[in-house]
């Protein structure tokens, strides 16, 4: 299984808390087992929670915001899982949108102190 961010918030599993993150996880890992995750699409979502509607947005720029990502790119249990970046394209400012999603997501990313 490949895991879409966006498309997991647009079904309706709030993943903006710990609370709703661990919930979620939760109900994946009882309905088809964390092992069957393979990768993770990475994108925020232009469209509200369980607006049904799949419209992705930058990292930190829509509906879920930043927090979902923190939890995800910390969470040792998929440390090993692939995971892509399926943003919209382009530049923004000269800048490479892929470059300034990938900075985002690498602020997320705790380090060992």
């Amino acid at each position: 299984v490949c895991l879409d961010t966006a498309h997991f918030f647009e079904a309706g599993y709030d993943v903006r808390t710990p609370k709703g993150w661990n919930a979620a996880i939760a109900e994946v890992d009882k309905l088809i087992g964390l092992d069957q995750i393979l990768a993770f699409h990475l994108n925020d979502s232009k469209t509200g929670l369980g607006s049904r509607v799949d419209r992705h947005a930058g990292i930190g720029r829509g509906a879920m915001g930043k927090e979902p990502f923190r939890y995800l790119l910390n969470d040792r249990r998929f440390k090993n899982v692939p995971m892509y970046l399926e943003t919209p394209k382009g530049e923004e400012k000269g800048k490479d949108l892929d470059t300034i999603n990938l900075k985002v997501l690498r602020k997320l990313i705790k380090t060992k102190d």
